[in-house]
């Protein structure tokens, strides 16, 4: 008797707690911000579009507001869609917005769990912007501006010869910048091995980190999986991608290393840190190559996808193009190309760069961020753990923002903030280059290389439609590959110099 009531009250008790639970989850999930209802156990995986998911979430967001909340296989995933909440979560907040979500195959089984775009919120990070901050802030990068004249007039030069390459010649004009910012190093041909050994390791990292590609990312204890378990192929390529990750860390370091313990060494940020230091520990100058890295890695491919997006929006907006000129040929004058001395006056021209980041941003959900503790959010809770994503293509297209905002219109930076609406027409940037503490550290290197590309390219080339054999103008499609980072997708135009005075002077530069 006494047996049968006591498990009559442990079965009742079990029931109970069961029931208990399940409404505290129910409650749990009502006070989740709203979203898409998912499905049981993968949630809203198959509601996520594999490509423009920005445009996605922005939609979304007319229904269930701002803030977004979805389910990936039991995990939070919130999107913010405008900037009064990216404003106060990530920026007011950023003590808890700040940390990076685990990424299993990009960062740690290739390593980029170290580096300062992917890494966690710690002291090491901490650490590593001060450091890149020292280097690269906006008074410091004014030390390399010497280096970015000097190969955008390079550049111009190959748009004489081989026009059609342009693409290529973008990547090698950045390519050859940034690593002469970080290591000193100039390349001496476009078919260099230490550009090939970076840009191996670019080519790769845009795979690993691609989102959905390894079932790894989804469920982390597959890391433990052998490679020759059916399904783990992974791991094998992970091993290969590592071997990319760790040459692109350490030689072009060891070289530094070694040109200054000869004397013979050019300036550069690797230099600055290793110069009059004797003994480095480990960690210290393990921390040393991924920032040093980070230069290349965190701003090489951002810029490029830029530069070419300029190249596509002068095509398509010949007005644009011809207005800029028009400022050019005013401020610069025929008989010289322009220097960093004359932004200032280049009004127009400033506009034009804001709008080639706000038309179609480079990242435009950029990288996620993760909350440690739960916190909430105008009567919502987001979760300890979240995945927060900032659609900064939602922001830069706010109609409340940017009126007309599919419209690429320099103008529209003449009039910036009214009295009756203070973030009219506010600078992209404060989205382009992401967001509170994980804003980009590389963003005035990226930033001056952007704008002499502009001025220098618009200053001596017109940039046109290309015509067919008929003779038909080619008007390109404003279309972008779909990753965390966008190329426009391949296009023809014609590049041809302003007059025979502006082909004279670039030929004629002091390279």
């Amino acid at each position: 008797m006494t047996t049968t009531f006591l498990n009559t009250q442990t079965i009742l008790g079990g029931v109970f707690l069961i029931f208990l639970l399940l409404y505290i989850k129910s409650c749990r999930r009502q006070s989740l911000p709203p979203g898409p209802k998912g499905l049981p156990f993968i949630g809203n995986v198959l509601q996520i579009p594999q490509e423009k998911e920005w445009l996605t979430y922005l939609q979304w967001s007319k229904t269930y507001g701002d803030v977004l909340h979805l389910s990936i296989f039991g995990r939070s995933l919130v999107i913010l869609n405008s900037w009064k909440t990216v404003n106060d979560l990530l920026d007011k907040r950023s003590a808890i917005y700040s940390d990076r979500p685990r990424l299993v195959m990009a960062g740690e089984l290739l390593g980029y769990d170290q580096s300062i775009p992917l890494g966690h919120y710690n002291e090491r990070h901490r650490e590593s912007r001060k450091i890149l901050h020292q280097m690269l802030g906006p008074r410091q990068v004014t030390q390399f501006h010497h280096i970015e004249e000097r190969e955008t007039t390079a550049f111009l030069s190959k748009l004489l010869d081989t026009p059609e390459k342009f693409r290529d010649h973008i990547r090698n004009m950045v390519g050859s910048m940034i690593l002469q910012v970080a290591y000193g190093y100039r390349p001496q041909s476009e078919d260099d091995h230490l550009v090939n050994i970076v840009n191996r390791a670019m080519e790769d990292f845009a795979l690993a980190s691609h989102p959905g590609s390894f079932a790894v990312d989804f469920i982390p204890w597959l890391k433990y999986v052998p490679s020759w378990f059916p399904g783990a192929g992974f791991q094998s390529q992970a091993k290969i991608w590592r071997q990319h990750v760790d040459d692109m860390k350490d030689i072009p370091y060891k070289m530094v290393k070694k040109q200054i313990a000869s004397g013979n060494y050019t300036f550069s940020f690797a230099s600055h840190l290793l110069d009059s230091k004797s003994e480095i520990p480990p960690d210290v100058e393990d921390m040393y190559k991924w920032v040093i890295t980070g230069v290349y890695g965190g701003g090489a491919d951002t810029t490029v996808s830029a530069i070419a997006a300029f190249f596509l929006t002068m095509v398509l907006n010949p007005d644009v193009q011809k207005k800029a000129q028009d400022e050019l040929d005013s401020v610069v004058g025929p008989n010289r190309l322009p220097t960093f001395s004359d932004r200032d006056k280049l009004l127009y021209v400033e506009g034009l760069l804001k709008e080639v980041l706000r038309w179609h941003p480079v990242g435009p959900c950029g990288l996620p961020h993760r909350v440690v503790q739960d916190d909430v959010y105008e009567g919502h809770t987001i979760p300890a753990s979240a995945i927060i994503i900032a659609n900064a293509w939602a922001l830069l297209h706010d109609p409340t923002v940017y009126p007309n905002p599919d419209k690429f219109d320099p103008d529209r930076y003449l009039q910036s903030g009214t009295k009756e609406n203070p973030d009219l027409n506010r600078d992209p940037r404060a989205a382009a280059f992401g967001f509170g503490r994980r804003s980009c550290p590389g963003m005035h290197l990226a930033d001056t290389t952007l704008w002499a590309s502009i001025a220098f390219t618009l200053s001596t080339f017109n940039i046109t439609k290309a015509v067919d054999e008929a003779g038909v103008e080619i008007t390109p499609t404003a279309e972008f590959t779909s990753s965390v980072i966008c190329h426009p997708k391949p296009f023809a135009c014609q590049i041809k110099p302003r007059s025979p005075l502006a082909e004279s002077l670039v030929r004629h530069a002091v390279i």
